[in-house]
């Protein structure tokens, strides 16, 4: 499953999760999340996305996680996609990211 957790800083304000998908070579989320922030958050908060793993026995495990958000929070990619967030904030953006 997919975590995309929302932070004020370093303070966890919403998340939330995906399905749970069955392991294969290739996994897809067609999954859509919207969160309605005012303009004034948006030098302040930023999003982290995780892929995460659960076992039969329920024990969790994070198999790469990726930050987007402003300068203070994230660099390349994920910086590069919450600028163009910023910038067209009535339109989807949709990006691939590299998971770390």
């Amino acid at each position: 499953y997919v975590k995309v957790t929302l932070f004020e800083g370093t303070r966890v304000i919403k998340a939330k999760k995906t399905r749970l998908l069955a392991c294969n070579d290739v996994l897809e989320f067609h999954e859509k999340f919207s969160i309605l922030l005012p303009g004034t958050y948006l030098d302040s908060v930023s999003c982290v996305v995780s892929l995460c793993s659960r076992s039969r026995f329920g024990v969790k495990a994070v198999m790469g996680r990726t930050c987007v958000g402003p300068f203070a929070f994230a660099s390349g990619q994920g910086l590069e996609h919450w600028l163009d967030m910023s910038r067209s904030q009535s339109e989807d953006i949709v990006k691939w990211h590299t998971m770390i």
